[in-house]
Order: C-alpha cells, then structure tokens, then sequence
C-alpha cells in the first residue's frame, strides 16, 4: 500500500511543482505540506482539518481528492475528538443541615414579628 504523503510527494514531485506553488494554490501552511508529505498527521489541530488539507492538497495536483480522503479515512484510525466521560449519579441524598436552617431562621424571625 502506497502511503497518502508519499503519493502527494511522488505526484507533485512528477509535475515539477514545488511545495511552495502548493501553498500558493491552496494558502495551506508549509508546515502542514510538508507533514502531509512525510504521513505525519499527528501535528494537525483535528481530523477535519487533515480530510480538508488532503482535498485541497490533491485538487491543486489535480488528482481525485476523493480517492485520497477515502484511502486516508480507510487506512487509518481515527481517535475520537471528544472524550465521553459516564455520568455520576449519586446513590443516596445527602442529608445537609443548612437545609433545616433556612426555615428554622424563618420561623424564629416571624415569631419575633408577631
């Protein structure tokens, strides 16, 4: 299996198109390209931006960007972005004294109006 990056490279590689006429099409940081092109996803702020920058990165080379997201999507494991953490629900109430003291004070205060 032949890997995204290393595709992208050998293609643009193959047009005579440099990195920096990529960037120039796609406004994608270099740092960005040139980790794409190395198959070193981990730097990327989420998933979305990898499938957009793969899309952008394979229309400006003019090859099905498609093909490139479903290989990437196929070949690869996505974590998930957002943590689920089980809801703790408390057994028992919890009995707390400030709950008898709101009415106490009430009591204590009307039978001084009165």
């Amino acid at each position: 299996m032949l890997l995204i990056g290393k595709k992208l490279r050998e293609e643009r590689q193959r047009k005579f198109i440099s990195i920096n006429d990529i960037y120039e099409k796609t406004k994608i940081q270099k740092k960005y390209l040139e980790a794409i092109e190395r198959d070193d996803f981990s730097s990327f702020p989420s998933s979305v931006h990898i499938y957009g920058y793969l899309k952008l990165y394979a229309q400006a080379l003019k090859i099905d960007s498609n093909e490139i997201v479903e290989n990437y999507k196929n070949n690869n494991i996505i974590k998930s972005e957002i943590i689920y953490e089980p809801l703790r629900i408390k057994n028992k109430l919890q009995f707390s004294w400030s709950y008898l003291f709101i009415p106490i004070g009430l009591i204590i205060i009307l039978s001084m109006i009165l």
